[in-house]
């Protein structure tokens, strides 16, 4: 088939079986590609791994543009370790800087050098400890989770590279894993726990906050 641009498209469909060891399961994903007139097939692996390392590239790359803007809602958040804003604004540029970093690593760096897993512990540990600033700045407590997209991708992602061995191992390059079903289990629990800590937290704004924003988007419709 093509599209009005004339690019094939062209829908990929696994029948792949894994087992224990990961030589072969039992789920189809029919996947819709835009080739432009050239015909590949993706494997199951290839596709979880580069939606993975998308999702976390776009987080911490546009999480961190808010700190290269420097965005004020976020001094609440330095005040938790009694930093005030001379020091704040200068803090959010250099974490903007490190988080835009971050995401461009993971998402385009060379295979022998991404994903780092040590840029993926970082990830996880920064995204969890900035959501749960939230409720130590004063927030609800479902604020924290409301955020498990800074670090629910990343963790997953993680599990699926795999722990280091040693020291060398945390710094270097993973070409794409094998995909187990244990990783499969793993991946399917973190994302799963991710999207309704989300829904759930999110719902809290309006359900029992009666969040003002959420007030100015139905008056929009």
């Amino acid at each position: 088939k093509t599209n009005a641009r004339g690019n094939h498209l062209v829908t990929v469909r696994y029948n792949m079986r894994l087992t224990s060891s990961g030589a072969t399961s039992i789920f189809k994903t029919p996947i819709l590609l835009a080739s432009f007139g050239r015909t590949e097939d993706i494997s199951v692996a290839t596709t979880i791994y580069w939606i993975l390392r998308i999702s976390c590239a776009m987080n911490f790359i546009f999480h961190g543009l808010w700190g290269i803007v420097g965005k004020a809602a976020w001094l609440k958040l330095f005040a938790v370790a009694h930093i005030g804003p001379d020091a704040a604004y200068p803090l959010m540029f250099l974490i903007g800087v490190v988080d835009i970093t971050a995401g461009l690593v993971v998402l385009f760096a060379p295979a022998r050098f991404a994903p780092v897993r040590a840029v993926l512990v970082y990830m996880v540990v920064w995204g969890a400890w900035t959501a749960m600033l939230r409720p130590l700045s004063g927030s609800a407590w479902w604020y924290g989770f409301e955020r498990a997209a800074n670090y629910g991708p990343p963790l997953a992602l993680l599990l699926y590279t795999g722990w280091g061995h040693s020291i060398k191992d945390w710094f270097r390059g993973v070409a794409t894993p094998a995909l187990t079903q244990g990783k499969i289990e793993q991946i399917k629990w973190v994302l799963r726990l991710t999207i309704g800590m989300f829904m759930i937290a999110h719902g809290g704004y309006g359900a029992i906050e009666g969040s003002t924003p959420n007030y100015n988007l139905g008056a929009a419709l």
